[in-house]
């Protein structure tokens, strides 16, 4: 493999990823070094914009310049294109709570439970319907295949509209039979697999949460999910590997 694509802050992933997939160099977007690539030989963490990358982007499938739009937009306007797959999300249930987030956020930070579905400023946050969260999960796709699934245990303290992540004192555990998971109950994966975000990009990670009814509803879809488990690594380039040879 030549380059692996990431997002310019993103690092400690990368550098995983890079050495497991034999990747000969990272390249920054944006950054300085901004080489020619290739989406069928490279390794995309990153969806530059064609019309605003400097070198030719070859071998691009013809849902790219969607993909570089949704890699570009706030968590809100993603959220809209999510509903629009045909995913459920937060929105497609009715609830008595709302929460309300920064237009861009990282980690669970910054935000705050309210009553009021116009307690909120549309110019610098968003707001969504609080879901009964039963159990929450991070599901990591690898060139259209969900091949991870990712358990998040809430901390002590953690409550049911909560963020469940290493902030709150949250940890992952791998699901190694996803079949035999309460999510697979749901209707998750059949619906996913018609969304190009999921299908037709390199690598992503979606938090989905699960109600005791089996309900699912998808928060977000992250293209820089922190991956420190080793086997998992090792997962995802065995993969790769599989794929493109």
């Amino acid at each position: 493999m030549r380059y692996l694509v990431k997002p310019s802050k993103f690092r400690k992933t990368p550098l995983l990823l890079k050495h497991v997939l034999g990747a000969r160099k990272l390249v920054s977007y944006p950054g300085r070094f901004q080489p020619a690539l290739d989406y069928a030989r490279d390794f995309f963490l990153a969806l530059p914009p064609r019309d605003q990358y400097p070198n030719l982007i070859a071998n691009v499938p013809p849902v790219y310049d969607f993909l570089s739009t949704f890699y570009t937009s706030s968590k809100s306007v993603q959220r809209t294109y999510i509903s629009s797959s045909g995913l459920k999300t937060p929105e497609s249930y009715a609830s008595s709570a709302y929460i309300v987030r920064p237009m861009r956020h990282f980690g669970g930070h910054n935000y705050r439970i309210t009553e009021d579905p116009e307690d909120y400023n549309p110019t610098t946050e968003y707001i969504s319907p609080a879901f009964p969260k039963w159990r929450e999960y991070r599901v990591v796709f690898v060139l259209g295949t969900p091949l991870i699934l990712l358990r998040k245990k809430p901390g002590p303290d953690s409550g049911p509209f909560d963020p469940w992540n290493h902030t709150t004192g949250s940890s992952f555990q791998t699901v190694n039979n996803r079949e035999e998971s309460p999510l697979s109950s749901s209707s998750f994966f059949s619906d996913a697999a018609s969304f190009c975000v999921l299908r037709d990009t390199h690598l992503v990670a979606v938090d989905v949460l699960l109600s005791e009814q089996r309900d699912y509803a998808v928060t977000e879809v992250n293209f820089s999910p922190a991956l420190s488990i080793p086997n998992n690594i090792e997962v995802i380039a065995h993969h790769v590997s599989l794929s493109r040879s």
